[in-house]
């Protein structure tokens, strides 16, 4: 009988043993595993960008293409008959008459009624009687503030022609303005203002007033000529101006 110490020792050794079987089939398939990798040739990704290794030669198929174009006469399509029509003579529609004719009324209105004449009007009286007059120039006068101003438009293409100047010391105004009127002419205004004596302009004027000329007669407007296609030339048309409107409608 083998004493228990003898068999715990076999056991160990041959655990050991299992071990570095198993370790040197491992390192066996690794080398194995290495060796078949390294004797395969390695193949690169195909680079897609760049042309194929045969070219751009290709083999013709096999197969033929069918012939471009239908084969046979062209088709014919029959042409569509017209629409028949009313059958008879156009219709015909009488011509409206004219209605009657409505003289103007009369009018019935008259001249307005004489305004009665009367005494004056008193002067208005607001709050407690008094009434509105010179009296304003014995009150206490508050200068304004002074002011100095002045603009000018001048535009030949469209004939604008404008300016004004003021100038103000609190009491007394003085100014000058220039309008350029459509005759031709140039208006200068120049005018002084205060509180106690008011608003006074001089007027004045440069340059002529010019007027289209109104009398010409009839107004000629010649006919159409042999050369301009409108199918000879006859008499040059008058237009004269227009006669008196009839009282009817």
């Amino acid at each position: 009988m083998i004493p228990t110490s003898e068999r715990a020792q076999t056991a160990n050794s041959l655990d050991r043993l299992a071990t570095v079987t198993g370790i040197v089939a491992l390192m066996l398939g690794v080398l194995t595993a290495a060796d078949f990798v390294a004797s395969k040739p390695q193949s690169s990704p195909a680079n897609t960008y760049l042309p194929p290794d045969q070219g751009y030669q290709y083999h013709r198929p096999t197969v033929p293409f069918p012939s471009p174009g239908p084969s046979g006469p062209a088709p014919t399509y029959p042409r569509p008959s017209p629409v028949p029509g009313p059958s008879g003579p156009a219709p015909t529609y009488p011509r409206p008459s004219p209605g009657p004719i409505r003289p103007s009324p009369t009018p019935t209105y008259g001249p307005p009624p004489p305004v009665p004449q009367g005494p004056p009007r008193p002067p208005p009286t607001y709050g407690g009687g008094q009434v509105l007059g010179d009296e304003h120039l014995h009150d206490h006068h508050v200068p304004g503030m002074p002011y100095d101003f002045n603009y000018a438009v001048k535009d030949d293409y469209y004939g604008t022609d404008y300016s004004h100047n003021a100038v103000s010391d609190g009491d007394v105004v003085k100014g000058e303005y220039r309008v350029q009127l459509p005759d031709g002419r140039l208006q200068i205004v120049r005018y002084t203002a205060d509180w106690k004596t008011g608003f006074h302009a001089d007027v004045s004027y440069e340059g002529q007033a010019s007027y289209p000329d109104t009398n010409r007669g009839p107004y000629n407007y010649p006919g159409p000529s042999s050369s301009g296609g409108g199918g000879g030339g006859g008499p040059s048309a008058t237009y004269g101006p227009p006669g008196p409107s009839s009282s009817g409608y």
